[in-house]
């Protein structure tokens, strides 16, 4: 290879290792399963229909995961210990090989508002553990290494019970978590999504005021549906098209309990043609591993949500004094290539302030485009507004694009305009990879 090729190809990669964004594909199930990252994403992080099985059911592939298992797993214990039960350990397997993925983020911000700012932001690390013991107990934990520079802290971390009482209960699926993680409530996650904007359904709270949430917010002050919350939670799919979730958490994210009292929430979805929540489909068969038009489906998908907590602060008066409600529905159409989404949210705080009680109200939507022109190349336009009450309305509009170099490294380009005025005042160019 002639010199000037070598510094070429020295200067791509570092490119496409320097300008990378946070991501939560998890490459470890990729080796299990010796398969690409397209058979459970649309392009990573967003889920294809068959990833939102194998994630509902505790990473583990619906019906024959065995079968599909290409790395060699540590046997602990011998298949004959289950006909002695309860006088042997049940049997199961571990990975052989630990199930570590990596992400790693760079990106370059153009940003006008308020002052012209363009810079290399400061790399965030994550470390991403996640998979199953057999196929009944599952397991997720994510560090965040390096935050923007900053040593980071814990994100989520959890243990799964898949499937419980499944000879007891033919048609349904039972699932039991406990730990730190995502309520079930969120409809549309914004680490399962391509956009880098976060969804305003799930960060947006009244003390905002009239601006957008730029990202996740920790603890109960500015109360963030998609917090992570230390909790239990108790999901379900029956006869294959309906799910459930309730929960009961903390309320107050990572930063341990302040009140006596916990927060409460619940999900109901049901879906229409396409693959059914537990992997099946409408002739019967049950999910198989696809790398190829595996996006494509005719469905759609209803929703309600709903989540109540407060937060006392030990008694004392101030802005963590609130009680609040979230209640909302939400919708997924999906023709061929092109998917159509969107949600509705009404929320309350109501916040005591030197002895005063406050109510803040507000409700919004977000209606939200995504097409793949080719299996590489996916764009999408979302709109949402905000409508808080007693202050006027806002709105944003987010185009946004990626392209898959390969099927774990992408390039996405995002920018966000407030629909008053059209100006270009931020953009983000950003490549992003998971191994």
């Amino acid at each position: 290879m002639k010199k000037e090729h070598i510094v070429t190809a020295g200067i791509i990669a570092v490119l496409v290792l320097s300008f990378v964004q946070d991501c939560y594909s998890i490459p470890a199930f990729a080796r299990k399963y010796g398969t690409s990252c397209t058979t459970c994403h649309v392009a990573f992080p967003k889920l294809n229909s068959f990833g939102e099985a194998f994630r509902l059911n505790g990473f583990v592939i619906p019906e024959a995961d065995e079968d599909f298992i290409k790395e060699e797993q540590m046997r602990l214990g011998a298949e004959s210990y289950k006909r002695v039960w309860p006088n042997a350990v049940w049997p199961t397997t571990m990975p052989g090989i630990p199930p570590i993925s990596l992400s790693v983020t760079h990106g370059f911000v153009y940003d006008k508002n308020g002052e012209v700012r363009t810079e290399f932001t400061a790399p965030t690390v994550n470390i991403l553990l996640a998979g199953s013991f057999g196929e009944s107990i599952s397991f997720y934990t994510g560090l965040h290494l390096f935050d923007n520079g900053e040593i980071g802290s814990l994100g989520r971390a959890y243990i799964k019970f898949n499937n419980l009482l499944f000879d007891r209960l033919p048609s349904t699926r039972l699932y039991f978590r406990i730990g730190q993680f995502i309520p079930d409530a969120v409809p549309f996650a914004n680490h399962r999504n391509l956009s880098l904007n976060s969804f305003a359904l799930n960060s947006y709270y009244p003390d905002l005021g009239g601006g957008f949430q730029a990202g996740h917010h920790g603890g109960a002050t500015g109360f963030n549906l998609e917090n992570n919350q230390l909790g239990a939670e108790l999901t379900g799919i029956i006869k294959s098209r309906f799910r459930f979730g309730v929960g009961l958490v903390n309320g107050n994210g990572p930063g341990g309990e302040d009140n006596k009292a916990k927060d409460g929430y619940f999900r109901l979805a049901y879906k229409f043609g396409g693959m059914a929540f537990d992997g099946s489909t409408g002739d019967g068969s049950s999910a198989e591993l696809s790398q190829t038009n595996n996006w494509k489906e005719n469905s759609i998908r209803f929703g309600v949500f709903g989540y109540a907590g407060g937060a006392d602060n030990q008694g004392t008066n101030g802005p963590n004094d609130l009680k609040f409600h979230r209640i909302g529905g939400d919708v997924s159409l999906k023709i061929g290539n092109l998917n159509l989404f969107g949600g509705y949210l009404q929320g309350r705080d109501r916040v005591m302030r030197s002895e005063i009680l406050t109510p803040l109200d507000y409700n919004l939507f977000f209606a939200d485009s995504f097409l793949l022109v080719y299996p590489w190349l996916i764009g999408s336009v979302r709109y949402e507004q905000v409508n808080p009450k007693g202050i006027d309305s806002f709105a944003r509009l987010v185009p946004h694009i990626s392209i898959l170099a390969r099927a774990n490294v992408r390039l996405l380009m995002e920018s966000s305009f407030d629909t008053d005025n059209f100006n270009l005042t931020n953009f983000q160019y950003i490549f992003q990879y998971a191994f």
